[in-house]
């Protein structure tokens, strides 16, 4: 039997189903299987429940029609679960889509073939803890980044970091972005960070608008355990930072809380069609 398909369709990318259609009309002519939703209706029907009641457990392939947001909050919904995704190009630069859309019928070919790979990145997972409580008020996991910026006030945050419980450094910053190598090529690489190769394992600690003159990312081991608290300033006693999870999930914090954050336990995979090196895909999105 061939592996049943699970279908997301970005409704803003593709509002007329032009693409989800033809995809459709392909896998009816296969004979493959298939269920899909549309990512709106996906929101709604996962929040406050658990993914596997939406996504069925038999579902050997996800097929994201979208852009790389697209493809991060499908991972969201995945997250822990072994099924594959593949992502088709609706949006703009698309690090994470494999296909364009003009491709499609033929990449879904190979897919049933069985010519593709499938990469393993890592994710990372965000506790968020008020004040000296012991016990986490949100847990989070991310694919790109998790980013810890200043929230209403235009004054800047005081940060101390620490890694496995030794102080490492403090920043007077906008903020600082804590990323995969997946999410290198995202804020991170905005911030001024480093672009990595995105199946390696390490993370990432870039400050946003450091006041120093010269601001530096800081590489770590994916063993480390790295902690972000919010101090309070003189000048602003009450300021506020807001933690965001791939730019979906957000938690506002206040001076004397923290962050906790660190490899998560599963991956997310994602199928390769192509032999292009990450060089090659990186010259020709930013060229």
């Amino acid at each position: 039997m061939k592996e049943r398909f699970f279908i997301i369709t970005n409704d803003y990318k593709d509002p007329a189903l032009t693409v989800t259609g033809r995809v459709k009309a392909f896998l009816d002519r296969e004979g493959v299987p298939y269920e899909g939703a549309l990512l709106s209706a996906l929101r709604q029907k996962i929040q406050g429940t658990e993914a596997d009641t939406v996504i069925p457990d038999d579902t050997g392939i996800c097929l994201v029609l979208g852009g790389d947001g697209t493809m991060l909050e499908a991972a969201h919904f995945l997250h822990g679960r072994e099924i594959p995704l593949l992502g088709v190009n609706l949006g703009n630069i698309g690090y994470l889509t494999e296909v364009e859309a003009q491709e499609v019928e033929s990449a879904l070919s190979r897919v049933l073939a069985g010519s593709y790979t499938t990469d393993h990145r890592m994710m990372i997972e965000g506790r968020v803890f008020r004040g000296n409580d012991t016990q986490p008020v949100a847990v989070w996991q991310s694919l790109n980044d998790i980013v810890i910026a200043r929230y209403g006030s235009i004054r800047m945050l005081r940060l101390h970091i620490e890694v496995n419980g030794s102080a490492l450094c403090d920043y007077h910053a906008d903020g600082v972005v804590l990323s995969t190598p997946t999410g290198s090529t995202g804020y991170n690489m905005s911030a001024g960070g480093p672009i990595v190769e995105p199946v390696a394992r390490l993370l990432l600690l870039t400050p946003i608008s450091a006041h120093t003159l010269s601001p530096r990312s800081i590489v770590l081991s994916p063993d480390d355990r790295i902690r972000v608290t919010i101090q309070a300033t003189h000048e602003h006693e009450e300021a506020e930072a807001e933690i965001s999870f791939d730019a979906a999930h957000t938690e506002r914090m206040r001076p004397g809380d923290s962050i906790e954050i660190f490899e998560a336990k599963r991956a997310t995979r994602i199928i390769r069609l192509e032999q292009t090196s990450f060089l090659d895909v990186l010259h020709s999105k930013l060229v």
